[in-house]
């Protein structure tokens, strides 16, 4: 997953529960940590961290695995296989500013291989973001540490015989507006930041 993302910075009433006031959903994700050997391949692999993304990971592994175990059975969607981990700022190279983050296949039935990039994106923001979004929100633990800025959704999508993608990196201060009802959706996705299949940080409004 090739990811980008701006500075942010905490905000402080992030830390309670998702608000329902925007439909925010909240999971006790630890009660669905059970299972270990059918979840992990869906995480991130420990020795292919350059950053203190590792000791989270370590120190998160239930958390991780109750993200997967969510995803998949609850909400039914394709996770990304080794993709449920903690990502940086590779443009920056800023190691210590850490994103919990997930893949998610898209289903073909979602795609317009009619239609352009943009499109199909913004069909996939629309669909998939906030489902993502209020799970990776539950791990309140998690985004409390002082080194995870926020999550980046990753939607992975095949229009024809090619392979699209787009991430959205969203900061925790952002997500505690929406939750609280003081920032809709496409003003939430305004604020973050989105990257292309190249990586590139690019504009795209839902």
């Amino acid at each position: 997953m090739k990811k980008l993302f701006t500075v942010i910075v905490l905000c402080a009433s992030f830390f309670s529960c998702a608000s329902a006031q925007n439909g925010g959903g909240h999971y006790d994700v630890l009660t669905y940590a059970g299972a270990a050997a059918d979840y992990t391949p869906y995480l991130v692999s420990i020795e292919s961290y350059t950053t203190n993304g590792s000791i989270y990971h370590k120190k998160y592994t239930d958390y991780l695995y109750g993200v997967a175990k969510i995803l998949i059975v609850e909400k039914k969607l394709s996770v990304g296989e080794k993709s449920i981990g903690f990502y940086f700022d590779k443009k920056e190279n800023r190691k210590d500013k850490l994103f919990l983050g997930v893949d998610i296949r898209t289903s073909d039935a979602d795609v317009l291989v009619s239609e352009g990039y943009e499109k199909n994106g913004r069909i996939m923001m629309g669909k998939y973001l906030k489902d993502v979004m209020d799970v990776l929100n539950s791990c309140s633990a998690v985004i409390a540490e002082n080194e995870v800025k926020g999550v980046v959704i990753g939607l992975i999508w095949q229009r024809g015989n090619v392979k699209e993608l787009i991430n959205v990196w969203i900061p925790k201060e952002d997500m505690s507006l929406f939750y609280s009802a003081s920032l809709t959706l496409s003003g939430l996705v305004a604020k973050s930041t989105v990257t292309n299949t190249d990586g590139r940080i690019i504009r795209l409004a839902l």
